[in-house]
């Protein structure tokens, strides 16, 4: 089960993908934007921080 990887890269754009914890006890997979003008976003259900890595 893919859960809390980043999913893909587009220049300054992340794009990343989570759906909580695994074996059935996560939520539903959504996926998130880390903007240009942001570093990191966090997932609005279980509150994980995706952080842009520094080498972009």
């Amino acid at each position: 089960m893919e859960t809390n990887t980043q999913k893909k890269q587009e220049g300054k754009i992340v794009k990343v993908v989570c759906s909580g914890g695994e074996d059935g006890d996560g939520h539903p997979k959504i996926y998130l934007t880390i903007g240009a003008n942001e570093q990191s976003i966090s997932c609005p259900y279980c509150g994980k921080v995706f952080k842009k890595s520094s080498a972009l």
